[in-house]
């Protein structure tokens, strides 16, 4: 018992030794503006009230190194949902722009607004 303890106070003490360098810390409601998918299969889309990250670009970017391809499917439909019915969207972003790809905000989630 006394190794199952000191094993996982172990695990506990390591896990704020990790740092993280991209979170979700900001959520933003708009319409979409456009949406494209280059060349790569990355897909990229831009909200009428676009925030203002640390990334070089403004517009926000699916990240397919940290998104699997069925989330990124779920994700593309509610996108082409949004912007085809003009609904608006909530989307969960790194609102501190460590998080970049190809020099745009990464998002984390996105939800259908009525």
């Amino acid at each position: 018992m006394k190794k199952l303890f000191k094993g996982l106070w172990f695990v506990y003490l390591m896990s704020f030794g990790v740092s993280s360098h991209a979170a979700y810390t900001a959520n933003i409601t708009s319409t979409i503006l456009w949406i494209k998918i280059y060349n790569n299969d990355v897909i990229y889309f831009e909200v009428a009230n676009q925030p203002t990250t640390q990334c070089v670009t403004k517009n926000f970017v699916i990240d397919p190194t940290k998104t699997s391809a069925s989330q990124i499917n779920r994700y593309y439909s509610m996108l082409l949902t949004a912007k085809s019915s003009k609904t608006q969207i909530a989307i969960g972003y790194d609102g501190t722009g460590v998080d970049c790809f190809n020099d745009r905000s990464v998002i984390y989630a996105i939800e259908l607004l009525n």
